[in-house]
């Protein structure tokens, strides 16, 4: 077969893609011992960073980066199903070439679904980083938690109210 390919026309004289490659003459030697090295500086950057990141105060700080990191993609998200509906309803054609990138970031809905979890569940730690207006007692004068601001704003900040809104 190969004989018969490389006879059948002229290209295949002066291209032969069967022919053996620089690669095919040189096998790789190397294996995979020049990756433990890197594999065990990550393995333990990682435990480190999970041993600090257990304290109260960085524990704070990575909710916060946290929720803003999601926020981010989540605009990103939005933004990009935005441009592919506008595109679908003004039936535009100039974006043809361009209509791929929002689609492929409007993909990743379903991740930033799993993503919140997290944040989910921070909202029912009545005591958490972020969300204070979950605790109990805010509208309560005589409670620890008392604050006149939330008192006022109690119908809106509520967790079953917040479902809702997330949920549409």
């Amino acid at each position: 077969m190969r004989d018969s390919l490389r006879g059948s026309s002229l290209l295949m004289k002066l291209v032969d893609p069967l022919a053996p490659t620089k690669s095919d003459r040189y096998p790789f030697t190397g294996g995979s011992r020049s990756y433990i090295i890197p594999g065990l500086i990550g393995v333990a950057a990682v435990a480190v960073s999970i041993v600090v990141g257990t304290s109260e105060m960085f524990l704070e700080q990575f909710y916060f980066s946290y929720l803003i990191g999601w926020t981010f993609c989540l605009s990103l998200a939005l933004g990009c199903m935005f441009i592919v509906l506008i595109k679908h309803l003004v039936r535009a054609e100039w974006i043809v070439a361009l209509r791929r990138i929002p689609e492929a970031v409007v993909v990743s809905f379903p991740l930033l679904i799993i993503l919140f979890i997290p944040i989910l569940v921070s909202v029912f730690d009545a005591h958490g980083p972020y969300h204070h207006w979950t605790a109990e007692g805010l509208d309560d004068p005589t409670s620890n938690y008392y604050d006149e601001i939330l008192a006022g704003k109690v119908a809106y900040l509520n967790i079953p109210f917040f479902l809702i809104r997330i949920g549409f």
